[in-house]
């Protein structure tokens, strides 16, 4: 989809949270929305979700740090995580947010390309796998 007002519109959208130690014996990895404890403050709350130790606290920190950042001024950039650079296409620039959070190039990029070739499932289109 093509949106002409967003063309010009610095994003920094992408973002991995990666696996935390002690989550439910590591078997959930990291799972959708598990950001949110640390985006509002309430991990210790969440242990039993996110896990527990030093790097619970200093994601946390990290994280409330960058959110409000964004939401306050349109860019995540602040003192607490390395420079996040806008994203472009080309780069798919992501931050990897742990206890050593990091930009990374393309992180996802073997599997998209491993996938690229299959056709583009249409959420809005009932029994999508029986069209002809």
């Amino acid at each position: 989809m093509h949106y002409p007002r967003c063309e010009n519109t610095p994003s920094y959208c992408s973002y991995e949270l990666l696996a935390l130690p002690n989550k439910a014996g590591g078997v959930l990895q990291t799972p959708h929305t598990a950001e949110v404890p640390f985006v509002f403050g309430t991990a210790t709350s969440a242990a039993g979700l996110v896990g527990t130790g030093e790097d619970i606290a200093l994601l946390t920190r990290q994280m409330m740090a960058t959110w409000a950042a964004f939401a306050h001024f349109g860019d995540p950039n602040n003192p607490l995580l390395p420079h996040w650079p806008r994203y472009e296409h080309e780069r798919r620039a992501t931050m990897l947010l742990d206890r050593d959070s990091r930009v990374a190039s393309d992180p996802g990029g073997a599997a998209r390309a491993a996938l690229a070739s299959l056709p583009l499932y249409e959420y809005s289109v009932p029994l999508n796998f029986a069209r002809a």
